[in-house]
Order: C-alpha cells, then structure tokens, then sequence
C-alpha cells in the first residue's frame, strides 16, 4: 500500500522490551491497522527480543519460582504465554542463564 500526503507516518508503541508494533491509517478501511512485517530472514544472527524454547517452563508455576530465583540475582525476565523467557539482548541471555544454571554449549567466549 502506497503512502499519500494524508496518511500519517507508522506509529510504534513504547514498550521497549517488547517486539515493536507498528501502525499505519488504511484509506481503504478507513481506520488505523497493525502492520505484519515478514518474518525477517538471517544467517545465524540472532534477532534480539526472541522466546527461548529451551529456556522454557512446563507451567505458570514453575514460571513464577523462576522469577522468584531470577529476583534473587537482579534479573527481570518476562515470560510469554507458551512459559517461555522473552531474551532482550545479550546480555539479558547471559545473565538469565547464569541466574538458572543454563550453559550454552556450543556458545562462544562470551557465552555462559
């Protein structure tokens, strides 16, 4: 869809830790729509704010002693709705890990 001088630019929301959402007015509908974005294609890069699989939790409370246990190290992981961790960055991966025993095996040097 082709933007015009009236439509106004995509709005993001302010959740910083979050995938962003993007929007954009559809003269068509006559109304504001979410933008769907293709999956973006990599090379074994990773895209940050991504859901672990492998860090995952089986139930809702094992995922609220894994929060507890995270609080107890001053990591602040949120969990989506298949009980798995949302990783932000880097970082936020090595110390999470940290925090619950994880080792990433095949990981580099600054890996945990």
């Amino acid at each position: 869809m082709a933007r015009t001088k009236k439509q106004p630019a995509s709005v993001q929301s302010a959740e910083p830790h979050r995938v962003r959402r993007r929007f954009q007015y559809d003269s068509k509908l006559g109304k504001v729509v979410e933008i769907v974005d293709p999956p973006r294609k990599t090379s074994g890069i990773v895209q940050w704010n991504y859901s672990s699989w492998a860090m995952g939790c089986n139930s809702a409370a094992e995922v609220q002693r894994a929060q507890a246990e995270l609080a107890k190290h001053g990591v602040r992981t949120e969990y989506d709705s298949n009980h798995e961790p949302i990783i932000r960055s880097k970082q936020h991966f090595r110390e999470h890990a940290r925090a619950l025993g994880f080792h990433h095996r095949n990981g580099g040097y600054y890996d945990p």
